[in-house]
């Protein structure tokens, strides 16, 4: 099944001073006239920099991980709305990055879903 939502690779026009840009953006927009962008990384639950966050909250790696990605694309237009997809190795993901998955998914099964 399609999302039936186009997005091209890397896209242009959202880089930052340092020339670095999120994974991708919608060109249709998403929800309240806004288009998305998004940027995804994989932490790795036991590295020696986020095994004292993991050894007492599961998932709290991928939610510093999403928090270091929100402050870095900051200054990205307000007419997008940035999507942190932070995904630990041993399964937890970030809150936002689930919320939007899910959302991906009611829009995919045709179900209406209103933020």
């Amino acid at each position: 099944m399609k999302a039936n939502i186009t997005s091209p690779k890397e896209p242009s026009g959202l880089s930052r001073t340092d020339g670095k840009r999120p994974d991708g953006a919608t060109l249709v927009s998403w929800t309240r006239g806004r288009f998305i962008a998004w940027d995804a990384t994989a932490i790795h639950t036991c590295a020696s920099s986020y095994l004292h966050l993991t050894l007492t909250v599961s998932g709290e790696a991928a939610e510093q991980s999403a928090e270091r990605k929100r402050t870095k694309y900051s200054s990205l237009s307000t007419s997008y709305e940035f999507i942190l997809g932070a995904i630990e190795l041993l399964g937890p993901i970030n809150h936002t990055g689930l919320e939007f998955l899910q959302e991906l998914g009611c829009r995919m099964a045709g179900a209406t879903h209103v933020r």
